[in-house]
């Protein structure tokens, strides 16, 4: 027992340390559009409606809590720094709650296994740019966590205390507030909730419906709220993203998978081996038929999101998009595993095959983690060096004027100018609907006063606006795994060269 307290405590000693020296190093490293929900932040604590520009509401964000909660806390500060310590401190309670929840398995060996294999994974250096970037990822993974605790220690309960009928309706509400194809695990969760009883007739299969009810009805009115408010579900970048059913979006999730190395790639073999592990010990232990009707929905939302990317076209642009479905089923069949009991009878050696897959996931943390670590780092710091520059360039001088760009948070936020969006994110619901010329056109009718544009976005808008008349005033590099992403700010030559000095390099 002290040998086992002794290498607990080491592991958590090396962990803790680890993660101290990584994010004092990635402290300024932060995705450009952490800042476009801190901008709909600022907006939503002065008006008091969801805006981009502080005039005209509009739906452009993926998650209305994350903005509730950032601009609750621009109470306490106004740092452009704030969606990186928000998503740090979720982080730390993420590995929190799972190492709680690791420390609290007994019985299953495969259970320690996949626990301590989900771990690694989230602890890489690819695990800390996408979850410590300022989106509201590590915080539904933190939420994602909690349900799946939830689904499997609610239904063992004979009678239901009064914190869980409060708990379960406000559960249902942040998980749709939290991103709206979150809806979609709510009602997977609410049967998971009820349970083998929920068409029983007894005493027990009507607690298991007063679950399901009870989770639905919060999950409910925040739908009829968001349909009330906005008029429509799915946010504008929802809609903008999407297009015609395709296949497409196959690759893309394979492509997101495999750069983000051992987070994307190990979350996946982890998650699927936990289900087929746990499929097996269930015909082996021969369960019911609902225990196993059960598996198949704890286990389905990641193919449900993979088969409506594909009927909508949805880009798939961050393995953000697929990782909570996985870590919700990693999770649920580890806690099955150890509610199962014991993998191997009593005084049985350990076989083969399991000590095969362990060393074979071992292999590959070995064999992708240097690959890991140097993309991750190098992705980090290159974005610390684009918000440095930005934050730093001056840019307040074109404080109100009409900016063309692509990628709208960091330029958006610096220089708290009225931008006009390529991508048509943040510009309104019709927008968004337009097609990708048309809004390019009218962009540049837009009378805007600087560009922010890649290669690419420069010459599309070349169709529509002579870019001849335009002189480049500043470099910034959006680093990325396959390379720098890098974006030009110009200035139309008239302004030239007054109003570059405005703006350092």
């Amino acid at each position: 027992m002290r040998s086992l307290f002794f290498k607990r405590t080491t592991w958590l000693f090396l962990a803790i340390l680890w993660l101290v020296w990584a994010l004092f190093t990635t402290r300024y490293a932060m995705l450009d559009d952490a800042l476009i929900h801190l901008r709909y932040a600022a907006f939503l604590r002065t008006t008091h409606h969801i805006t981009f520009d502080g005039v005209h509401p509009d739906y452009g964000t993926s998650s209305l809590l994350y903005v509730g909660l950032l601009a609750f806390l621009r109470g306490l500060t106004t740092s452009p720094l704030l969606p990186k310590a928000v998503s740090v401190c979720a982080y730390l309670a993420l590995l929190g709650s799972l190492w709680s929840l690791g420390s609290s398995l007994r019985e299953s060996l495969w259970a320690k296994r996949l626990w301590c294999g989900l771990l690694i994974a989230l602890l890489t250096p690819m695990a800390i740019r996408w979850l410590t970037d300022g989106m509201e990822t590590s915080l539904t993974l933190l939420l994602i966590t909690w349900v799946a605790v939830l689904c499997k220690r609610l239904p063992r309960l004979k009678t239901m205390p009064v914190w869980g009928w409060i708990a379960l309706p406000v559960l249902g509400a942040l998980l749709v507030l939290m991103r709206i194809e979150l809806v979609m695990l709510a009602f997977l969760v609410s049967i998971l909730l009820g349970g083998p009883e929920l068409l029983s007739s007894s005493a027990e299969g009507r607690q298991a419906r007063g679950r399901t009810i009870a989770l639905l009805l919060g999950t409910g009115l925040v739908v009829l709220a968001i349909r009330i408010v906005f008029g429509h579900l799915l946010p504008d970048t929802a809609l903008a993203k999407s297009g015609s059913p395709s296949i497409i979006p196959v690759f893309g999730i394979a492509h997101v998978t495999g750069s983000s190395f051992l987070l994307g790639i190990g979350t996946t073999v982890v998650s699927i081996a936990s289900a087929v592990i746990v499929l097996l010990k269930m015909i082996r232990a021969r369960v019911s038929r609902e225990r196993l009707f059960l598996w198949a929905v704890a286990n389905v939302n990641y193919w449900i999101v993979v088969v409506l990317a594909c009927v909508r076209g949805q880009a798939i642009q961050g393995i953000r998009y697929i990782l909570w479905p996985l870590v919700f089923s990693t999770i649920w069949n580890i806690l099955t595993l150890e509610e199962l009991g014991p993998d191997f009878p009593a005084r049985a050696s350990v076989p083969r095959s399991t000590t095969a897959l362990t060393w074979a996931y071992v292999l590959l943390v070995l064999l992708i983690g240097p690959l890991d670590a140097w993309y991750g780092f190098h992705a980090m710091m290159g974005r610390t060096k684009t918000f440095l520059q930005m934050r730093n360039s001056g840019l307040a001088s074109l404080h109100d004027d009409i900016i063309v760009a692509g990628d709208v948070g960091f330029i958006s936020y610096f220089t708290q100018g009225d931008v006009c969006d390529v991508d048509g994110l943040v510009n309104g619901r019709e927008i968004a609907a337009l097609a990708p010329a048309m809004r390019y056109q009218r962009c540049a009718e837009s009378r805007a006063k600087a560009l922010f544009l890649t290669t690419e976005q420069q010459r599309t808008l070349g169709h529509f606006l002579n870019l001849e008349d335009w002189s480049r005033c500043m470099i910034v590099d959006f680093q990325n795994v396959k390379g720098n992403d890098r974006h030009y700010l110009l200035l139309p030559k008239a302004d030239m060269p007054g109003a570059c000095t405005g703006v350092r390099q």
